[in-house]
């Protein structure tokens, strides 16, 4: 009998030998719900039409026996910003473009998340009615103010002003006289030949990149005169 007794004394330090930490209960994110399942890209050029509030989406996170444990909620967007903090926030995607956009949530402390995470994407739109102005761009050409004699080399430049300039593309031609830099830039480099003593260089530009239909002026010309 004693030696049975012994048996049941060690049963169940063998078969219950684990440590506190083995029962420790971390939740994890059980579902998380968009307010909507698109979104439209901000138009800049039309304060009626897809602004910010329509570039930003509620978003719910649900997790089991929240109430009961102290946690932190975790956002991490492939694009765009989260506004607030805790269960409900709002993912703002006023800076992205068309395309489509992930958001993982997850929940734990000090940065250190636990139990199931959950991925979910939106689609970003373009606005449907958001067609830029169109704007004609001012053209001019500047050159020196100084005296130009045959065998020197002078600098023109193109002034464009009233348009979005990184779109722009130059084409520039002379009369005479060799483009020694430039060609494709907003300024050029001018280097006249010994023949041009009384002959003025005609310099031309013409610009690409604006809206084909807004019939802008895309030439000009200017003559530099050369003094002997």
């Amino acid at each position: 009998m004693g030696r049975e007794f012994l048996l049941l004394l060690i049963f169940p330090i063998v078969s219950f030998g684990f440590t506190s930490d083995s029962f420790i209960y971390h939740p994890g994110v059980e579902s998380v719900v968009f307010e909507k399942d698109s979104v439209f890209t901000v138009c800049r050029w039309n304060r009626y039409s897809c602004q910010t509030d329509q570039a930003r989406v509620k978003v719910s996170s649900f997790v089991k026996d929240s109430e009961s444990n102290s946690l932190t909620y975790y956002y991490i967007p492939s694009k765009g910003r989260i506004l607030g903090q805790g269960a409900n926030v709002v993912w703002d995607l006023s800076e992205a473009s068309p395309g489509k956009y992930s958001l993982t949530v997850g929940v734990g402390n000090d940065g250190i998340i636990n139990g199931k995470t959950i991925t979910k994407t939106l689609t970003v739109s373009g606005c449907p009615e958001c067609d830029p102005p169109r704007f004609c761009p001012s053209l001019s050409i500047l050159g020196p103010k100084g005296t130009i004699r045959p065998d020197d080399a002078f600098i023109v430049r193109a002034k464009v002003e009233g348009i979005d300039k990184s779109e722009i593309t130059y084409h520039w031609t002379i009369s005479s006289g060799v483009i020694a830099a430039g060609q494709n830039a907003d300024q050029i480099l001018i280097r006249t030949a010994h023949e041009n003593v009384t002959s003025p260089i005609e310099v031309n530009v013409e610009i690409g990149g604006t809206d084909p239909n807004s019939n802008c002026v895309t030439v000009v010309s200017e003559g530099f005169p050369i003094t002997k």
